[in-house]
């Protein structure tokens, strides 16, 4: 045990300065020290579990959890750099530029990563040729000598994306081996799809739930924005495999109650992730990568040394590439990319000519059968205006002959003549008459 002495101000001796042993303040109880180590096994989540490979995985889960809590500068300070882990690079037969080149990344899975061509470069960079030899071509060193415990397989991990994507490579990623040079020929798929009202798609769909703020919206970037946001909804943190929501922290890694929330949530939060309060649609537009992959032993003879520590014969060169080393191409398949476009199914010339032809197929009408059946309502309407006219006239008719049979009768009345008068003769002349 060590006990700090102040500088002496006073004329007190040593003797006087030094504490008396219940003037010490107390350590930490051993109860407490218990109890945090405790919560740090259950919170590691090692505690019952036997199987090696589950070990490691959850051994891994934690180093990403520790690795969130350092900052980034502590970040780029433990992993490699470009010129440590790139030993050759060349693209259509030409010299790459390792600092102008590429563009480094922290990923949580794989810590640093190096993106050829990003969106960030201001020069564009084209192949016009297809092949290997007019590729990108990198030889890599990944030393096996500073793998960590967790780490089972040797070799590099890479994923083929648009410049303007965040790349995801636990997902979407290929892995190439160590000692291989492993060729990955890729064809670009262009895809063209329709918005509302033929289909779903969005032209842009990011949002302020987008983790990714300074790349593209895609789906899977969309998908693990809206598990973030409701891991920091219900557990007040996120999770360190994604980048923090706005502007909050990660969960820490010796938190129980934290990784315990996580670990809960995560299976509700996938669900949510399909949910109408976070719907991730398909882009308008998205350039689709296919990627073939091959591979063959490497190197195939000792004769490079380069690359290799000095003084190591042509024979432990080659043993020392084959186990520390991978060349790997990435390059056009063809020089053509295939293009799928979304149309609607009926436009309206579609839609009038179909219901024109249904209606002639079904019901024999055509532009003669339209103007027959005008005509016909023309005819109908005249017709029926002619009859009202008729039943006008007959009616006036009527009520003139009724009066003069009345004005007949009132004068041979008057003048009593007993002689018979035949009035329809006299109605009848008097009709032609008028």
């Amino acid at each position: 045990m060590c006990v700090r002495i102040d500088a002496i101000e006073s004329n007190a001796t040593l003797i006087e300065q030094l504490p008396a042993i219940w003037e010490i303040p107390k350590t930490t109880p051993a109860s407490i020290v218990e109890k945090k180590r405790a919560d740090t096994e259950k919170a590691y989540g090692y505690k019952g579990v036997k199987d090696p490979i589950a070990l490691k995985a959850k051994a891994m889960e934690n180093i990403i959890f520790a690795v969130d809590q350092l900052t980034a500068d502590q970040k780029y300070t433990i992993t490699y750099n470009r010129s440590e882990f790139i030993i050759k690079c060349s693209f259509n037969q030409e010299e790459c530029d390792l600092e102008n080149d590429f563009v480094t990344y922290l990923d949580p899975t794989f810590g640093a990563c190096f993106t050829y061509h990003s969106a960030n470069e201001s020069r564009s960079i084209s192949s016009g040729r297809a092949g290997p030899n007019y590729g990108l071509r990198i030889e890599v060193l990944v030393n096996i000598t500073e793998y960590l415990p967790t780490t089972e397989a040797a070799g590099v991990r890479l994923t083929v994306h648009s410049h303007d994507e965040q790349p995801f490579p636990d997902t979407h990623g290929f892995s190439a081996p160590t000692g291989f040079v492993s060729s990955f020929g890729i064809k670009l798929q262009s895809i063209t799809r329709l918005p509302a009202p033929y289909g779903d798609c969005v032209e842009d769909g990011k949002d302020e739930k987008f983790i990714y703020t300074d790349k593209a919206y895609s789906t899977e970037g969309c998908q693990r924005s809206c598990i973030q946001k409701y891991l920091f909804d219900n557990c007040g943190c996120g999770d360190p495999r994604y980048p923090p929501y706005k502007t909050n922290r990660n969960c820490p890694v010796d938190d129980p109650n934290k990784r315990s929330c996580i670990n809960r949530q995560f299976l509700n939060a996938t669900k949510q992730s399909t949910s109408k309060d976070c719907t991730c649609k398909q882009p308008c537009r998205e350039t689709v990568y296919s990627v073939s992959y091959s591979a063959a032993r490497w190197p195939a003879v000792p004769a490079d040394l380069s690359g290799c520590p000095i003084g190591l014969s042509p024979q432990h060169c080659l043993l020392y590439k084959r186990e520390q080393g991978a060349m790997v191409e990435v390059y056009f398949e063809k020089l053509n990319y295939e293009s799928l476009l979304e149309r609607e199914a009926f436009g309206w010339s579609n839609l009038l000519s179909d219901f024109g032809g249904q209606l002639g197929l079904w019901m024999g009408v055509s532009v003669i059968s339209v103007m027959e059946v005008l005509i016909f309502f023309c005819d109908l309407i005249f017709t029926f205006l002619g009859i009202k006219r008729h039943k006008q006239k007959t009616n006036k008719l009527n009520n003139r002959r009724a009066s003069l049979r009345n004005s007949i009768r009132n004068k041979t009345d008057s003048n009593k003549v007993n002689n018979n008068v035949d009035y329809d003769s006299m109605l009848e002349n008097h009709d032609h008459q008028h």
